[in-house]
């Protein structure tokens, strides 16, 4: 999520309306005139009378139509897309150029584009300005499926032919001001309302469309909508927030504070070319890249501690953070509004470091030593300071890296508890990064010192160990990383990647991942 607050767009607080020009800009109805961004840069647009502007559409020539408080017009792009003004206040017959905001702008299929205030409808055609009203205030105005749809506060829903307005034959009323019309999967619209939840038309029928949080839907107000590439529906609210609905109508995201929103009023939300979603805000704007498959999960709250380890383990998500290890129940569905959170587990306030699932338990490495976990709770198995990792030699010999070197645990037979025995003798460095050759050779780097080569004798008291560096073939003794990639140990090192040649004793450069990543500079 990206927010812009006021000061990074220079403009009014407040944005209506947004629209995506053919050329990808962005374009917002603002409080202080037509916003444009392209990205990089923003510019600002007011119109002639200085109002605010609360409707923008894009007409298929690329004309720009604007709705203020009092005036109609378009901005029309020349061929290197600077833009200029025309109101259309003139082309209103003298009788109706007294009007307030114009809140919606609907471009039909026949080129008239429509502009609603409250109690007029103005459409713009072939250079002339008509008038209508439908009799009742005029809370919304849209098109589906090629037809331009009103809602009438006092009369229902009605369909605008361009000559005349038809009300609908629905069974029921939406009984609260329309906000958004949604086309779905058979020939059926979602029609959103401020503060009845939503509704389901089809065939001329409405019918209320049932969510699991339709008492939130009414209690935070449904102010815009805004249907997503991925058939999910995206609702922002005036006291909520943005939701999002996945197909089966269960939420799947809810965006607020503690999100990182910076303001929880929406006014207008739009899904835009690549498929990110755009926010007005009350106060500022947001991008939300609902696409990407990275979530931001806080198990700690506001707390917000550093992530250092995840792991499922049977059924269960463990998180570590700086703050300490925390867990919940795990499910390929979560539902943003379940009281249901992480729970910390008991034990393990503070940093923790790695998590290894080690012979079928979950091993945790902690600065305040060893723990195994089990059903929400952590067992200690050792309370040597700083384990970062744990290594297994075979099913009933595992090492731990500490801070200070390794550590040996062993149990009677797999599956059987995990005991510590001692600690290894001959290495003193860190072991917080370490892999394991099939031969059951271990290698840590530390990136100051170099690469280990750290063999366990057959006593599992003591250590062979070697060092190498930029003397046995690597570009540095600094910044080197040791990785296990199918079954091989290789360093990233400062500049490149590197395998061990056993044959020469020496490390010398990996051409099939180097070729891939050249150019990538220091790789870790």
């Amino acid at each position: 999520m990206t927010n812009y607050p006021k000061a990074a767009y220079h403009a009014g607080t407040q944005n209506w309306d947004i629209a995506q020009d053919a050329q990808g800009r962005l374009l917002f109805a603002n409080n202080e005139g037509l916003l444009v961004f392209d990205g990089a840069q923003w510019q600002h647009f007011p119109i002639a009378n200085g109002t605010c502007v609360r409707s923008v559409a894009i007409a298929p020539d690329g004309k720009i139509y604007v709705g203020g408080q009092g005036e109609i017009g378009f901005f029309s792009p020349d061929a290197q897309g600077r833009l200029s003004y025309q109101p259309l206040n003139d082309h209103i017959p003298l009788e109706d150029r007294q009007f307030a905001d114009v809140w919606d702008i609907v471009i039909a299929d026949d080129g008239a584009v429509c502009f609603r205030s409250d109690e007029r409808l103005f459409q713009w055609k072939n250079g002339q300005i008509r008038t209508f009203s439908s009799g009742g205030k005029m809370s919304f105005l849209g098109k589906a499926a090629g037809r331009v749809l009103l809602h009438d506060a006092n009369n229902g829903l009605m369909v605008f032919d361009g000559q005349q307005f038809t009300l609908l034959p629905a069974s029921m009323k939406p009984g609260s001001p329309v906000t958004a019309l949604l086309p779905i999967p058979g020939d059926t619209l979602l029609v959103t309302t401020l503060k009845n939840g939503i509704f389901c038309l089809h065939n001329d029928q409405l019918t209320p469309w049932v969510t699991p949080i339709d008492a939130f839907f009414r209690e935070k107000r449904i102010y815009c909508a805004a249907l997503l590439p991925s058939g999910h529906v995206a609702l922002g609210t005036s006291l909520g927030g943005l939701v999002v609905l996945g197909s089966d109508r269960r939420p799947i995201q809810w965006l607020q504070k503690n999100e990182g929103l910076q303001n929880t009023n929406l006014l207008s939300v739009f899904a835009d070319k690549s498929h990110n979603l755009w926010l007005g805000l009350d106060n500022g704007i947001a991008q939300v890249e609902v696409s990407s498959p990275f979530y931001r999960i806080l198990p700690d709250g506001a707390l917000e501690g550093t992530g250092y380890a995840a792991r499922i383990h049977k059924n269960r998500l463990w998180l570590g953070t700086s703050n300490g290890l925390f867990s919940m129940a795990f499910s390929t569905y979560h539902d943003p509004f379940s009281s249901k959170g992480f729970d910390l587990v008991p034990g393990t306030t503070g940093q923790t470091w790695g998590l290894n699932e080690v012979g079928g338990d979950l091993l945790l490495g902690h600065h305040e030593g060893v723990f195994r976990l089990d059903n929400g709770r952590a067992q200690p198995l050792s309370d040597i300071p700083g384990a970062w990792q744990f290594m297994p030699l075979n099913d009933t010999v595992l090492v731990a890296g500490q801070y200070d070197g390794l550590t040996l645990f062993t149990r009677p037979a797999a599956g059987g508890p995990w005991h510590f025995r001692r600690r290894l003798a001959g290495l003193s460095e860190s072991c917080r990064v370490m892999v394991r050759n099939p031969d059951g050779t271990l290698w840590v780097s530390h990136p100051y010192r170099g690469v280990f080569r750290v063999r366990v004798r057959d006593n599992f008291r003591d250590l062979d160990v070697q060092l190498f560096g930029q003397k046995d073939g690597l570009p540095s003794d600094l910044k080197n990383y040791v990785f296990e990639v199918g079954g091989n140990m290789l360093v990233a090192a400062d500049h490149g990647i590197f395998r061990f040649n056993e044959a020469t004793q020496q490390f010398e450069s990996a051409p099939i991942f180097d070729q891939s990543l050249s150019g990538s500079g220091r790789i870790r």
